[in-house]
């Protein structure tokens, strides 16, 4: 069964963003990982309901258990703000992070830099980014 465990969307204003998708893959005796890579159009990028639905590629990357639960153990281990500074912006990159665990869900949004009490989020993100060959996020 594929579950999906966190999905990075990265969204630039005027060119084409991606999508991250870490999979679990759960069989009977043991789970594997793949890591989602999806680059999408810019006109669609920044809807989150159809990231992923307009792309222009698509791989998936196999990860060793030990890479995949080291990102996991980022996130057990997260203690994050539950309201972030406040912020806008117009030209730039807007990003999501998605964590899904079964029916819960928890959703976080920022535009250009991390917000105070997300730093966990950022190095997430950054062990995501990295597996792809992708420049970390803007601090």
């Amino acid at each position: 069964m594929k579950i999906p465990l966190l999905k990075l969307s990265i969204a630039p204003s005027f060119d084409d963003g991606f999508l991250l998708t870490l999979v679990e893959n759960r069989g009977k005796d043991k789970s594997t990982y793949v890591l989602s890579y999806e680059e999408v159009e810019r006109q669609y990028a920044a809807v989150s309901k159809t990231v992923g639905q307009h792309f222009k590629l698509s791989e998936e990357i196999k990860l060793t258990n030990q890479d995949a639960e080291r990102i996991l153990q980022i996130l057990k281990q997260a203690s994050i703000s539950v309201a972030p500074e406040y912020k806008l912006g117009v030209d730039g990159i807007g990003y999501e992070l998605i964590v899904s665990s079964g029916l819960n869900e928890a959703h976080y949004k920022w535009w250009e830099t991390i917000p105070k009490g997300w730093e966990t989020l950022a190095e997430i993100s950054h062990a995501m980014l990295r597996i792809v060959g992708k420049p970390p996020l803007s601090s």
